[in-house]
């Protein structure tokens, strides 16, 4: 019988995953379990640098936003750098342990100085990254709305959650066997797992494919 795993991302998005279970015949159930809607947004005020806690934020701020020479880009770790990089970003800051938001926040503080930062986020962002600059440094504006869907998923052997929200959605109408392995996306998803009464077996720290598959790799 085929060990099941399950992951919080559609397929499209974790072809490295998708090849590694191809190979060792494991079955893969790939499924995104939240969604996005554009909220619509003014720009009112100057600031100095854009940080983008993800590709998303990235792509709903460029719906709106036109790219400037004179504006710089931050982002919270390489798999979003290498993306904002397919649509023509280049960002002076990126985050070395995108799974520790914490250790990176405090290197972005030291990075930034005095400048003033804006947050394109999520109605959901846990706010890490502004909360660590003083008020007047911070602009804070959301730029889409997550959405949970409510989907049953069949048990499975390993469960990969790569966000909070998506831990979240899987919980309204799922239970995590008690004899699974559970891999969580960094920090903040463990918190969020540890504030439901579970308990991660491994936390990803870099929030990586390759760190990913190195884990799956120990379990198997």
């Amino acid at each position: 019988m085929k060990k099941r795993i399950f992951i919080s991302k559609n397929s499209d998005d974790c072809e490295p995953l998708v090849h590694y279970c191809n190979q060792n015949k494991l079955d893969l159930t790939a499924q995104s379990l939240i969604e996005f809607e554009a909220i619509p947004f003014k720009i009112e005020s100057n600031f100095d640098i854009v940080f983008f806690s993800s590709i998303r934020s990235a792509q709903f701020y460029f719906e709106k936003a036109a790219k400037k020479s004179t504006i710089i880009y931050a982002c919270i770790g390489e798999t979003t750098n290498s993306k904002l990089k397919k649509l023509g970003i280049e960002c002076e800051f990126v985050g070395k342990e995108a799974g520790n938001p914490k250790k990176i926040a405090e290197e972005f503080k030291n990075w930034v100085k005095n400048r003033i930062v804006f947050f394109p986020q999520s109605n959901l962002s846990l706010g890490t990254f502004s909360a660590i600059l003083p008020e007047n440094q911070v602009i804070k504006q959301v730029v889409y709305k997550t959405n949970l869907i409510e989907r049953k998923i069949e048990n499975c052997q390993i469960y990969i959650f790569t966000s909070p929200s998506n831990l979240d959605a899987f919980l309204t109408i799922n239970e995590i066997p008690d004899d699974a392995k559970v891999i969580v996306w960094g920090k903040s998803t463990e918190n969020q797992l540890l504030i439901k009464g579970g308990q991660p077996h491994f936390v990803l720290n870099k929030s990586s494919f390759l760190e990913l598959i190195e884990v799956l790799k120990s379990i198997n």
